[in-house]
């Protein structure tokens, strides 16, 4: 049993036996898998206290990419901004899960949040989900007057394979001269496409995801060893960590992708880049879904304060 295999957290136990089956990580299982995301994000739960809207938008090579934009009912005219960036292997997308998250962080951080709905790997490989991201952080940039944003208080943030995009986004967005986001919040986040960290080798079987999907996620993603080690298709990939925003870097104890997390964190640091590094003890990957275990609400809490903090500063 692998509740007993790993010293995971008493409250996280109950669902640690989950693992995502391999075959979503390929392009039937994940186009199957997108097919009930669709579904599943028809039931979205919004508070009385959000409102949200859907806008269209031009993403890479002017494909039309949808955006959800959700806000607390009160907020005043030209408030933060949070771009997201859902999680999912680049492969799969974003389920109802996301779209919740995003309402907590509006809510909590008193800020617009922005989905971003960009094309996943599925159907289209690097470098197009990235370019997607970035052209949704540049169109939120250059229409802040129209979303009721400031645009001198815009974040990134994304977890897992999203955190991957949000940090690709936050090194494009500086080579490309657009502008400077005020912070990227990056949760157990992808980092390194070459799978030799400790971590990666140690855990194959853990809750959630494993080094054998993490194999799988880059075949399917990057398709052809040609497009391997890629500016941007992940973070470390660029030799050039300085000037990039401040970040705050989230990775669970049981997780094959802590290590590059931690690696990263450590290479932005000797950038002279800002890094709060968050090491959830007993957790493994996506251990917040659940959302009513009090490890999960500690979390969420010191996230929300990096969002008020760094939106302030």
């Amino acid at each position: 049993m692998l509740n007993e295999k790993y010293a995971i957290h008493p409250e996280l136990k109950d669902q640690s036996s989950y693992q995502l089956s391999e075959f979503y990580m390929t392009r039937l299982g994940s186009n199957i898998y997108n097919l009930y995301a669709v579904l599943n994000c028809l039931f979205v739960k919004k508070p009385a206290e959000i409102r949200s809207k859907k806008y269209w938008f031009k993403g890479y090579k002017k494909y039309a990419i949808s955006a959800s934009v959700y806000e607390p009912v009160n907020v005043d005219a030209k408030v933060p901004v949070l771009v997201y960036y859902h999680g999912g292997g680049f492969a799969l997308k974003a389920t109802a899960i996301t779209h919740d998250l995003a309402m907590r962080y509006a809510l909590g951080a008193k800020c617009k949040v922005v989905v971003v709905n960009y094309r996943t790997s599925a159907n289209h490989l690097f470098p197009i989900p990235v370019e997607d991201c970035y052209e949704g952080a540049k169109w939120v940039y250059e229409h802040a007057e129209t979303l009721g944003i400031d645009r001198e208080r815009i974040g990134l943030a994304g977890d897992s394979a999203g955190g991957a995009l949000a940090a690709c986004v936050a090194q494009m967005l500086r080579d490309r001269k657009i502008f400077t986001p005020k912070f990227q919040v990056l949760i157990y986040p992808v980092i390194d496409e070459r799978l030799n960290t400790q971590s990666m080798q140690d855990f194959d079987d853990t809750p959630f995801w494993n080094s054998k999907l993490n194999k799988r996620m880059w075949r399917l993603y990057l398709r052809s060893t040609d497009l391997t080690e890629q500016l941007y298709s992940a973070p470390l990939m660029h030799d050039d960590l300085t000037n990039l925003p401040k970040a705050y870097i989230e990775v669970a104890e049981f997780d094959s992708l802590r290590d590059e997390g931690e690696l990263y964190a450590d290479k932005l640091r000797k950038s002279d880049v800002e890094v709060a590094l968050n090491k959830i003890i007993g957790a493994y990957h996506e251990f917040d879904i659940f959302q009513d275990k009090e490890i999960v609400k500690d979390v969420m809490k010191e996230r929300i304060k990096f969002l008020i903090s760094g939106f302030s500063d």
